[in-house]
């Protein structure tokens, strides 16, 4: 029963789904279209219909018509709210066997259900609302912008040591082996350890004078 009820639930989600992309996609441009004059149906006009007079300056046509109850004020917003209702009920049905695990029923299993949708619905709708107004704001994409541009930035400079290393390839192989012949000598008493650092110092700055010029 409970699966019969969960693949009927995501079912109708689908067909919330469908309907959302219809009236987004295609309602506005078939001109045609039974729905397309319809202030409810047609996403051009009913975007406004959650504000008084249908202007955002005059606030909410009535209260919660911004919020809780913007699923009233137009068709994408019905079907939306349609949609994540039967996957948050679907949700609730395949975890609250696993929720009886650890806590006892308190209230008839419909119920219970029904609660831990709402749970869940709550969670859903908080988390959507803090990131679409709070979160994805002009000063978040901003931020976003001048990172991109920081790592851009970043990114070109690593390129450009990492080209200087590849051309200084040879020079770079020539110390290291003047270095092992160098300690080589040292090690052996071979030279004088004053000249050796003098003749090093010397080749150092030549090779860095090369590099650079």
């Amino acid at each position: 029963m409970t699966t019969t009820l969960t693949l009927f639930l995501l079912v109708i989600a689908a067909i919330c789904d469908a309907m959302m992309d219809h009236i987004e996609f295609r309602l506005p441009i078939q001109r045609d279209h039974p729905l397309r004059i319809n202030s409810w149906w047609n996403p051009i006009f009913s975007q406004w219909n959650k504000y008084k007079n249908t202007e955002p300056e005059d606030g909410p046509a009535f209260p919660g018509s911004t919020t809780i109850f913007v699923w009233v004020t137009d068709a994408w917003h019905f079907f939306k709210t349609g949609k994540w209702t039967a996957l948050e009920l679907a949700l609730a049905l395949g975890i609250y066997p696993y929720i009886l695990l650890y806590l006892p029923a308190i209230t008839p299993a419909w119920l219970d259900v029904l609660l831990l949708t709402g749970a869940l619905k709550v969670a859903r709708a908080s988390t959507f609302h803090t990131f679409f107004h709070y979160v994805f704001s002009p000063q978040f994409f901003s931020i976003m912008k001048q990172f991109k541009a920081k790592a851009q930035e970043a990114w070109h400079n690593a390129k450009l040591v990492f080209l200087a290393a590849y051309q200084a390839r040879p020079l770079l192989t020539q110390m290291i082996s003047t270095l092992v012949v160098f300690g080589i000598a040292l090690g052996a008493g071979m030279l004088h350890p004053g000249l050796a650092v003098a003749v090093l110092l010397l080749f150092i700055v030549a090779g860095l004078v090369s590099m650079f010029r």
